[in-house]
């Protein structure tokens, strides 16, 4: 492994990846610190403070990033990368399981949990977390780091993923997965009044499920729901919102592609899932190029302060609870904060489509600002976990689809 690269993964798991409960937060504050030093206490959390999403704590975005190493080494593993995988593998996804564990609305996947019990969370997800999960967990399942008693956990977690939506994704409310209190939150919308990009979600939760379970229930149920999905995907323009959710569409086009066994409406995701990629590609060499040059280094190394020594801006009530931002990842100051994130992102949405190659100056882009970044004091997780997640998906994809012209 290059060594930038290296340098970056070992940073991931040193200083962002919790050694008690197996999950990567998002943030440190200076050269030292660990990522959970600065973490809601247990009374913020039972309060929803700063909100119910956990929005900016550094604990919002913990299942999206587990899940997005898990899947990572079950690429390592393809590769034959490293002695250690099945051991990291079985812990990454012990955190995951962490997250799934909720007593009071089964199904249910808390964005993360607090280090100080173990199982303190937020009440509210996202379309984004379980979209991560339920995808790293099928990868998981039908790879050889996969245990017997794994695969029951797997079967059990995307079958009251599942149910959840069956139960709760329903006119009445306004299809939406609902808070672990049951009420409707900003972030959890399945079907309806969506984005282009979070139409294939709910279909995808219920093809996985009967991926692992067999259950023709879950088939009918994607069945009703797909072509609808697809035909509404189409009007997606990358270009209008942030790369993360052309990569979580992405995750829901190729977890379908792979499951569906219709090679006509497969044909039909191929060629969206090549559009996004292409997309994917050009927006991480574009971001490397502006970004990986000396002169924005202190951009690029911006000095997160934790949230709760900052002055939070009230932004505003929705569904019983209040939101309280603290506004650093979109400061106009903190101007490299999205870009870098995706160069990774951006290279991971390009290097999982299927029969499409990617080039070698997108694997050069993702190793050229890997090799920009001071790691030890750069303040988020995206870049440390992201970039060798990239490259090492870049590196199977090379492998698989050979050399491109």
């Amino acid at each position: 492994m290059n060594s930038a690269i290296q340098k970056a993964w070992s940073t991931a798991l040193e200083r962002f990846f919790c050694p008690d409960t197996d999950l990567f937060y998002e943030f440190v504050y200076d050269d030292t610190s660990k990522a959970w030093n600065e973490l809601p206490t247990l009374e913020n959390i039972a309060d929803a403070y700063p909100n119910p999403c956990g929005w900016g704590t550094g604990m919002e975005d913990s299942v999206m990033n587990t899940s997005t190493a898990l899947d990572t080494l079950v690429c390592a593993e393809r590769l034959g990368r490293g002695s250690d995988v099945k051991g990291l593998a079985d812990r990454f996804f012990d955190g995951l399981m962490r997250c799934t564990a909720s007593e009071k609305n089964k199904g249910f996947v808390a964005r993360s949990v607090s280090p100080i019990d173990g199982k303190s969370h937020y009440i509210e997800s996202s379309r984004d977390q379980y979209t991560h999960l339920v995808y790293s967990f099928l990868s998981f399942y039908f790879s050889p780091l996969s245990s017997p008693d794994r695969k029951d956990s797997v079967r059990s977690v995307l079958s009251a993923v599942a149910e959840k939506c069956i139960r709760e994704v329903i006119p009445e409310n306004e299809y939406n997965m609902l808070r672990e209190d049951g009420t409707i939150g900003k972030v959890n919308k399945m079907w309806g009044d969506i984005g282009a990009h979070e139409w294939m979600r709910l279909p995808m939760f219920y093809l996985a499920a009967y991926a692992v379970t067999e259950d023709r229930k879950y088939k009918e149920l994607y069945d009703k729901y797909r072509d609808k999905a697809l035909e509404n995907s189409l009007s997606h323009d990358p270009e209008k919102s942030r790369c993360y959710c052309s990569l979580q569409m992405q995750l829901s086009l190729r977890a379908v592609y792979d499951y569906d066994t219709d090679n006509a409406f497969r044909s039909e995701l191929l060629n969206l899932m090549k559009s996004l990629a292409q997309y994917g590609e050009k927006k991480s060499i574009q971001n490397s190029k502006e970004f990986s040059v000396p002169e924005r280094g202190d951009e690029v190394n911006y000095r997160f302060c934790p949230w709760n020594k900052r002055n939070l801006t009230y932004r505003d009530e929705f569904g019983g609870y209040k939101y309280y931002s603290s506004g650093q990842a979109e400061s106009p100051l903190n101007t490299a904060f999205y870009p870098v994130r995706e160069v990774g992102e951006g290279s991971i949405l390009a290097a999982i489509c299927p029969e499409r190659r990617v080039s070698y100056e997108l694997s050069d882009a993702v190793l050229n600002m890997a090799q920009a970044i001071d790691f030890k004091k750069h303040s988020s997780v995206y870049a440390p976990l992201y970039l060798p997640c990239a490259y090492a998906l870049c590196t199977e994809n090379r492998m698989k689809y050979g050399k491109n012209p």
